[in-house]
């Protein structure tokens, strides 16, 4: 009986044959069963696909080929390393050795099945990127502190405002202050000359406010004792203003500007990390003035104009300050009765709290419930992968049966597949943190209800290190229960599958055992 003669190998067959021989040399077998899979399916992609669809078939196998074959070079290079380095330094090196493989097979996992990677990653990064950009918020309105020198010691005269002798009289009589900051905001001017009129914003404050936030000026000065003289005409410019209106022009130090209808000298550019009190001045000050204590409605007990606030000296409690503050508080109101005692016959009390805590007021609550929503939407996606890696495990019973089979331990099945989770999870969070990027931004341009210290809300380190955490507990969490199904596979029924599939002619399948089995054969 004559044998039958196999047909001669394509062009491709030929190549594809050559890459099989960069294989470990105890895989001949498989190399033989991995071509005739790549012929039969070569023959079935030329008559749907034409020759396009075979180039692209010989370029994802031969990438195979490759990478197995670069595996294996790497992993006998790594071997005298690790022989010399000890056995921790071999099972540091083993170990890096398969978290590479785990990675480079979930991505070519992907690549196998783009369809399925990017519905994960899309419901994924959707998910980090919210929680991320309402971390970010949180971050910088609650968890940060003031950007001012020693900001826990910064507190503020939480009752309103106060009227000028009132604040003289702080000044002389606290002990427990190492200075206070007096501000006389909201008080809008009109600039005109060089240019288009326009409505700005400017602050009055005295001569202890810009030592006490650690403000310094981008060009020229802040003020001088000198220049809270009555009637000084000196102004200091915003960073922003001085850009937009000027250009970012140096020659503007020096020059007069006319603030309604009235010279002032340019002295100085605040420099643009200066952050304004928001609690004292608001969160747009476009002008700084010096206050001008010969204003009449400075003098007297019935103007309330002056936002305060102090920083406590070296080692003095809150309480302590409190404390004081009272007591004076005790004499004012037989000094000046008609001003200092409410009609119910009380002592009028002005309470410090915490800079931080009069910034950001009742916020908190609603960032916090902001936080909790994006977490469970968070927690929704990952219930929602995890059923897609549920149901795609049901896929993939005949290739955790062929790696049993084949030897690999159901922990490592389970290492595997929980790697192939946090690579999908790590690069949706990448992708989170650009999505976060641009809520921050949208943050920033709507400000949902004022939101304090919107200005500064940013994408820093701390936000990443989140981000990335974020990532690794969603791919822990939306991977485990699937990795762990896989590991459960029951060998017996997954190899009699894989025969039924072999024995039904779906020869992509076969390609993808014999990867399987090369990929088992080098661990």
């Amino acid at each position: 009986m004559s044998s039958r003669q196999e047909p001669p190998l394509s062009f491709s067959e030929r190549c594809y044959a050559v890459l099989l021989h960069l294989l470990p040399l105890g895989l001949a077998g498989l190399r033989r069963e991995a071509l005739e899979a790549y012929r039969d399916l070569r023959h079935a992609t030329a008559a749907k696909h034409g020759s396009r669809g075979v180039a692209r078939l010989f370029c994802s196998v031969c990438l195979q080929a490759l990478a197995a074959a670069l595996r294996e070079l790497g992993s006998q290079w790594r071997a005298p390393r690790a022989r010399q380095s000890g056995p921790f330094g071999a099972r540091v090196a083993g170990s890096a050795s398969l978290l590479a493989r785990d990675v480079r097979y979930a991505l070519r996992g992907m690549r196998q099945r783009p369809g399925f990677a990017i519905s994960v990653i899309a419901i994924m990064a959707f998910g980090i990127g919210a929680t991320t950009a309402v971390f970010s918020v949180v971050d910088c309105v609650l968890l940060r502190p003031l950007p001012y020198p020693q900001a826990e010691r910064l507190v503020y005269f939480d009752d309103g405002s106060h009227p000028g002798p009132l604040f003289q009289r702080w000044s002389d009589s606290l002990h427990t202050f190492e200075s206070l900051a007096a501000v006389r905001a909201d008080q809008l001017v009109d600039l005109t000359g060089e240019g288009p009129p326009v409505e700005l914003s400017s602050v009055r404050v005295n001569p202890t406010f810009f030592s006490m936030f650690g403000a310094s000026p981008e060009r020229g000065r802040l003020f001088l004792e000198q220049d809270f003289a009555p009637g000084s005409k000196v102004v200091v410019l915003s960073h922003q203003l001085w850009r937009q209106r000027w250009g970012s022009d140096p020659g503007i130090m020096g020059r007069s500007i006319l603030l309604n209808g009235e010279a002032w000298t340019v002295v100085g550019v605040m420099s643009p990390d200066m952050t304004p009190p928001e609690a004292l001045v608001g969160s747009r000050v476009d002008l700084w003035l010096p206050l001008d204590w010969s204003d009449p409605e400075l003098e007297h007990w019935s103007y309330y104009v002056l936002s305060v606030a102090g920083r406590l000296a070296d080692g003095v409690e809150l309480a302590a300050a409190q404390s004081e503050l009272d007591t004076l508080a005790q004499v004012l109101a037989q000094e000046q009765p008609e001003q200092r005692l409410r009609r119910d016959g009380g002592i009028v009390r002005e309470p410090l709290v915490a800079l931080q805590a009069a910034t950001t007021g009742d916020i908190d609550g609603v960032l916090a419930s902001m936080l909790g929503a994006v977490g469970l939407l968070l927690a929704i996606g990952c219930a929602n992968v995890a059923n897609l890696l549920l149901a795609r495990g049901t896929d993939r019973g005949r290739e955790m049966a062929l790696r049993l089979a084949l030897g690999a331990s159901r922990k490592r099945l389970t290492c595997q597949l929980l790697i192939e989770s946090l690579t999908l999870a790590l690069i949706a969070g990448v992708l989170g943190i650009g999505i976060a990027h641009f809520g921050v931004r949208a943050f920033e341009l709507l400000n949902p209800g004022d939101l304090p210290r919107a200005t500064e809300v940013a994408i820093d380190l701390r936000v990443l290190a989140f981000a990335i955490a974020a990532s690794v507990a969603t791919g822990v969490l939306f991977g485990l229960a699937p990795a762990l199904q896989a590991a459960r596979t029951e060998l017996n029924d997954g190899l009699k599958e894989s025969r039924l599939s072999k024995a039904s002619g779906r020869p992509r399948l076969q390609l993808r055992n014999a990867l399987v089995v090369a990929e088992v054969a080098m661990a």
